[in-house]
């Protein structure tokens, strides 16, 4: 089996359906549409690369958001609207890559983030502005 087994085969996923409404639906769409148009891979080493191109993707955008912030701060080369609306595209295009870091690895975006903001939910950073949370010591 080539490491791109189903690249362009069949119909693109998305054709002829609804945007998804919410992010796991999203998600849930994002392997097959990913796997249609870049293939699957089955090696250890193709799915770590992979990954290691959909972070790299994060950088970039990030690098993107940082330059629009940026020239927002500083007013130029551009409307406050038009800078938000270049922010929250690469946002959105963070977490695209970040669907996609995730599924090259394996694990569930959704869960990773469930089981995170059960702990981060609970930080108190007014009562405790060192850590967010009691700490104790033994």
């Amino acid at each position: 089996m080539s490491p791109l087994s189903n690249h362009g085969t069949g119909q693109h996923p998305c054709a002829g359906t609804e945007a998804p409404d919410t992010l796991g639906d999203c998600i849930a769409e994002y392997s097959a549409w990913v796997d249609y148009n870049f293939g699957t891979t089955s090696s250890f080493e193709d799915r770590t690369k992979k990954a290691q191109e959909q972070f790299l993707g994060v950088v970039e955008e990030v690098g993107e958001l940082s330059h629009s912030i940026l020239k927002q701060l500083q007013t130029i080369r551009g409307t406050h609207e038009e800078h938000d609306a270049d922010q929250r595209d690469a946002v959105a295009d963070i977490v695209i890559f970040l669907m996609g870091f995730c599924y090259r690895k394996g694990w569930s975006l959704e869960q990773i983030i469930l089981e995170t903001w059960k702990d981060v939910r609970l930080r108190d950073w007014i009562k405790y502005p060192k850590t967010g949370k009691e700490v104790y010591v033994d």
